[in-house]
């Protein structure tokens, strides 16, 4: 205990000076192998804290992720290092190395380490770029391959995560699912909220098939960290799973870690996220483009009123433009 509080205590400095020198060119392959045995050790270090966790203070439990940073940084890979820390319920903690953001925002992560004792049991999961995603289980003697869809989720069924709030898109989502052509067996799997990774760790450990964050105007709730979006982005590449938006578009993950916060009008909240095995990803988007089908502006919406009472036919005729005192502009 006093070990990793002391170097808890060196951690946190060091981290400060590692991150302003780190550069942000990309890591090269040999560098990434350098990383991924660093992940794998640091998620060798992450199956103690379960024991210790509940003696720490939350601010302790904060330095206890940023030491596991200074862990991979001094692996002097390049790139830009991310990270996030989720201390209650659950002790989460998502570390990240970024590659070239500029040329790949959709997919900048190359290294992905995740730790979650937010299930019934502590987990690390940890991948890099074109060497394959893996799990460490609390109390397991070795990490374990990890395939997306393999076993599945259900015998039975396809297991669909969506958040604990209903509303009528989601409904149109199941009913599309369960009637379209020979229809898709369906269980629903509720979030519980209070995690930063529900949902996404699902997929990864088998306990889902498909995780469905509607857009906000369907259903306010929190979306996760970009950090967060970031590392199981890798994850599931690496997994043969896929992310993108519930429209089937990709998710521009390096515009979502330079907001400072999320709006319902930002990327990530505006168009949704969509996590599966990536054969199942477009027909799934079929079906989530039709249920989400974003609002009509105002302006629309009123033109469509005056349809329908024969008001207006479609034409608008020349534009001009009128200022407050009803005088005409010029264009």
């Amino acid at each position: 205990m006093l070990t990793l509080l002391a170097l808890i205590h060196v951690a946190v400095p060091l981290l400060r000076r590692s991150c302003r020198s780190i550069p942000l060119d990309g890591p090269t392959k040999d560098a990434l192998s350098v990383a991924h045995r660093a992940a794998a050790s640091a998620a060798e270090t992450l199956r103690l804290l379960p024991d210790l966790a509940p003696e720490l203070h939350e601010e302790k439990i904060e330095a206890a992720g940023d030491v596991l940073r200074v862990r991979l940084a001094k692996s002097s890979v390049p790139g830009r290092w991310i990270s996030h820390v989720h201390a209650m319920p659950s002790l989460e903690i998502v570390v990240c190395l970024l590659g070239d953001g500029e040329q790949r925002p959709s997919d900048p992560a190359k290294v992905s380490l995740v730790y979650s004792e937010a299930g019934d049991e502590a987990v690390a999961l940890y991948a890099s770029e074109d060497e394959g995603a893996f799990a460490l289980r609390a109390g397991a003697e070795a990490p374990t391959s990890v395939e997306v869809g393999r076993p599945p989720a259900s015998d039975v069924s396809n297991v669909l995560c969506i958040p604990g709030e209903w509303c009528k898109q989601i409904n149109d989502l199941v009913i599309h699912l369960q009637q379209t052509g020979l229809g898709m067996p369906l269980s629903l799997k509720r979030a519980a909220g209070g995690s930063c990774t529900e949902g996404l760790l699902d997929i990864m450990l088998g306990k889902a098939d498909i995780y469905c964050l509607p857009p906000a105007f369907c259903v306010p709730q929190q979306c996760p960290p970009a950090e967060v979006l970031c590392a199981f982005e890798l994850l599931l590449r690496e997994s043969g799973g896929s992310m993108g938006t519930v429209y089937g578009d990709t998710v521009d993950l390096m515009a979502a870690l330079d907001d400072p916060i999320y709006i319902a009008t930002s990327g990530v909240p505006k168009t949704g996220v969509l996590a599966c095995v990536d054969v199942m990803e477009n027909y799934l988007v079929r079906a989530m483009s039709s249920a989400f089908r974003p609002p009509k502006a105002a302006i629309d919406t009123l033109l469509d009123r005056k349809r329908l009472s024969g008001e207006f036919d479609g034409y608008t005729g020349p534009v001009s433009l009128i200022d407050e005192d009803g005088g005409e502009l010029s264009l």
